[in-house]
């Protein structure tokens, strides 16, 4: 209550260099966008921006950055360019933060003109570092959402960053990199500015949402504390094409702004005497021992707590409590408190038996992403398979068994935990062998650590169904085994972020008819497929 509620501020940071002109990427982003503010100005109820208060500022960048005057009443936006990045100043006495509702005419003409006015761009630099800073110039007396595109590694002024990795340096087994002290660096941010920065953006309440149009690397490892830190999302689109990731661009572009989104939030965990949280899991800020800094706080969501106990309990009942206070995007002010009653036991079977094998293959790889972030990768997947080993010694130990026997003994309710460490081991963010961007792995390290537990465990072992059975009945998961596979059928996987279809070589050809309208898949193009049924899985 130290101020008014604040309303919803949406800072759009454009990157306008060479490269995101001429992939399309600058096109896709202006559309996205627009549609999204146009929806909103319909007053559309279930999104956000539709609130009669909402703020709206755009920011473009190369080698300089780019501010917009979107007063209401204007036929036309003014453009106002600083160059100089070493004392850059936004400037004053124009309306670059304005009422979406009042200047929706005005915002419509620039990012419909966008496009054009950049369209014979040859500029190859980018001053993301200072662009940021000047987004929170502007909002700061608010607070509200940055959504930062870009698609250069920031090569000008504050924060820029060097090349660190070249993956034509790498030998061809992967060796050169796996393991080795020089793997390690690259985990580690080769700045300090972007941690920095994104401090300063939770204390003004700002969150940042990363969107990573890259044509080669990024160095996601010293730019992802933007998004952590505040509670942010990095999207990644590694070597990006518009064809391939261009409707994928609109797509999370829309999500963002439209998903269910809480304002500048705290969170605290409580429990009883005796239990202490020992780490929290997840994209905030821990500003004390125990207060969870959330500028802004989704939808998508989710946080792993990691409890320890101090003592022996006495009580017959033990509590958690997880209370979140926040803002409303209608602006109002509420306090979400989820409570939870536990019963205390000495019996370990009961403990085995009543266990979430969910929350703990979720929390066991968020602790191993930790670890991989603070030694090696190496490390992270020892720790990881020693700690499954534990548990499974721990349970035999129960049954009171010590002789030694090749069955596999756990009970019902961890049963497929093996099945997920395994799966985290060749997941990209712990996988020994070096067929994996950094970048890429820095980026699922991110994501990750935000997954609900569900979520998580989805993006290690697929949902596989098979479509060439399907009936009016929903259909059965398939387990991932070869031998569910057959060439007569087609099959898609779903990993919660990419969906892959697999279309068996002697398939009928009435399925590619009725899918397709093909006869054939001979000679065709994957990425130039696209399906003619609607209403359907595609």
């Amino acid at each position: 209550m130290v101020r008014p509620p604040m309303p919803p501020s949406y800072i759009f940071v454009i990157d306008v260099s060479y490269y995101t002109v001429h992939s399309g990427g600058l096109q896709y982003v202006t559309h996205a966008i627009k549609h999204v503010l146009q929806l909103a100005t319909e007053h559309n109820e279930a999104i956000p921006l539709s609130d009669p208060r909402t703020k709206v500022a755009i920011i473009t960048y190369d080698s300089s950055i780019h501010f917009y005057n979107l007063k209401q009443g204007l036929s036309q936006p003014q453009m106002l360019c600083v160059s100089d990045l070493t004392e850059a100043f936004v400037p004053q006495g124009l309306d670059l933060l304005v009422n979406l509702h009042e200047s929706k005419q005005v915002i419509d003409t620039l990012l419909t003109r966008l496009p054009q006015m950049f369209a014979q761009s040859q500029n190859v630099h980018a001053c993301l570092g200072p662009a940021v800073k000047a987004a929170m110039t502007v909002a700061r007396h608010l607070g509200g959402k940055v959504l930062l595109f870009t698609a250069q590694l920031p090569s000008l002024g504050v924060g820029k960053l060097a090349v660190r990795f070249d993956v034509k340096s790498l030998a061809p087994d992967g060796t050169a990199l796996s393991g080795s002290d020089r793997e390690a660096q690259l985990f580690k941010p080769q700045t300090e500015f972007y941690k920095n920065l994104a401090l300063e953006c939770s204390k003004l309440q700002l969150s940042v949402d990363l969107f990573l149009l890259t044509p080669q690397y990024h160095d996601v490892t010293s730019l992802a504390p933007l998004a952590h830190l505040t509670g942010g999302q990095l999207y990644y689109y590694p070597e990006f094409q518009l064809p391939r990731d261009g409707n994928q661009l609109i797509e999370d572009v829309r999500h963002n702004l439209i998903r269910n989104t809480g304002w500048e939030g705290v969170m605290r965990v409580r429990c009883s005497k005796g239990v202490k949280v020992q780490a929290y899991h997840g994209a905030f800020f821990l500003r004390s021992s125990d207060l969870l800094a959330l500028p802004s706080v989704d939808s998508d969501k989710a946080f792993g707590v990691q409890l320890s106990l101090q003592e022996n309990l006495t009580t017959s009942y033990n509590f958690i409590q997880a209370a979140l206070l926040y803002t409303t995007s209608t602006s109002e002010r509420r306090i979400r408190v989820l409570n939870m009653c536990l019963p205390t036991t000495s019996n370990m079977q009961d403990m085995f038996n009543l266990a979430d094998g969910e929350a703990v293959a979720a929390l066991l790889i968020k602790m191993a992403i930790d670890r991989a972030l603070q030694a090696k990768i190496s490390d992270a997947r020892e720790a990881l398979v020693n700690k499954v080993v534990d548990i499974l010694a721990s349970y035999r130990h129960t049954l009171g068994t010590g002789q030694a026997t090749a069955q596999l003994l756990l009970p019902a309710t961890l049963t497929s935990l093996p099945l997920h460490i395994l799966a985290m081991i060749k997941h990209p963010v712990l996988r020994a062998y070096q067929d994996v961007n950094p970048d890429l792995r820095a980026y699922h390290m991110q994501r990750l650590r935000s997954l609900s537990s569900s979520r998580t465990l989805l993006a290690l072992y697929p949902h596989l169904y098979a479509l060439h059975t399907l009936t009016d009945e929903a259909p059965a998961v398939l387990t991932l085994s070869s031998e569910k596979l057959d060439r007569q059928g087609a099959f898609l996987l779903d990993n919660g972020e990419v969906l892959l279809l697999w279309v068996g070589k002697t398939i009928p050809i009435e399925f590619l008819q009725q899918v397709f309208a093909l006869s054939s898949l001979d000679g065709v193009d994957p990425a130039s497929v696209s399906s003619n049924v609607c209403g359907t899985l595609f």
